[in-house]
């Protein structure tokens, strides 16, 4: 669910709506049981806030003899799940069917702080869902009125009634306090990779590994290896991280090395990796995959 970009479109400037749909409830149509309600779904969304996901929350009530009752809640959390339909609605949707065993739900109000998606007006549409009360409205995706109007159309075998815009302004709160929040982290960490001189990955010298002269191989007719070498003459130089000293290690002396020694390549015009035995210096170069400009010796 993407973060809703204006709050402050008056009347004349959304789309007509459709069927049903109180876009702008008047003070009579919004129950303080509706605020209550949305107020739970604010909770949930709080929920999907700490969790890092966009906030939007969702709570499904029953009417049954007794009043309405909280059957399920749920919040957006398509990142956590790696699910791209783990909206608030749906997850709650989905927890509310399980229980009472019916993928109908025509009893069923939902409560969501954010205008629903198609995807999740469909499900609602699909699951009869008496009445859908949403607060924010989502100029991007929103599918009750502000990009399309699926709940107000005619052709459709159910209709659900739809009132948008309770709690409005705490609902589109909660969503720009947590882009605001994402966006001033972004920044924060470019600024510490700028003071550090670097704009990507760090590699981190070997803890206690020897400092060593460049190694230089002659390659037999190969291309360059990786990146972090030179061709020079023919050959392949491999220059060994400096030792560096953790205080952090105990006090014992930390057992040296041998310094590499070349490799001995055989003295033929193709040589193959595998005539080298034990560990080649072309290890790297396997890595690489297939090349066009690899000699007659690569497995390009």
């Amino acid at each position: 669910m993407s973060e809703p970009s204006s709050r402050d479109a008056s009347v004349d400037d959304l789309p007509e709506l459709g069927t049903g749909i109180d876009h702008y409830p008047s003070p009579a149509s919004v129950t303080p049981v509706d605020e209550h309600l949305m107020r739970l779904a604010l909770d949930q969304a709080l929920n999907a806030h700490l969790a890092g996901e966009v906030p939007v929350g969702a709570v499904i009530v029953q009417h049954t003899a007794d009043g309405p009752q909280v059957l399920a809640t749920g919040y957006n959390r398509p990142i956590t799940t790696h699910d791209p339909t783990a909206h608030a609605e749906l997850v709650a949707l989905r927890h509310a069917a399980a229980l009472v065993e019916n993928y109908r739900l025509p009893d069923c109000e939902l409560y969501v702080t954010l205008e629903p998606c198609p995807m999740c007006a469909m499900a609602l549409l699909h699951a009869r869902f008496k009445r859908v009360v949403f607060g924010a409205r989502d100029p991007k995706t929103g599918a009750a009125g502000s990009v399309v109007d699926l709940f107000g159309l005619n052709q459709l075998n159910h209709h659900t009634a739809i009132v948008g815009g309770v709690l409005e302004e705490p609902c589109a709160r909660v969503l720009r306090d947590f882009f605001a929040e994402r966006r001033a982290q972004q920044k924060a960490e470019r600024l510490a990779r700028a003071s550090e001189g670097t704009s990507g990955l760090t590699h981190a010298p070997i803890l206690g590994h020897p400092a060593a002269s460049p190694v230089t191989v002659d390659y037999g007719g190969h291309p360059p290896g990786p990146p972090d070498t030179t061709r020079e003459n023919d050959a392949l130089t491999f220059t060994l991280p400096e030792v560096i000293e953790d205080p952090s290690l105990p006090l014992a002396p930390i057992t040296q090395l041998a310094p590499l020694e070349p490799l001995p390549v055989p003295d033929v015009a193709e040589a193959t990796l595998t005539q080298l035995g034990g560990l080649s210096a072309f290890a790297g170069l396997d890595a690489l995959g297939p090349d066009k400009n690899r000699g007659p010796g690569g497995r390009g």
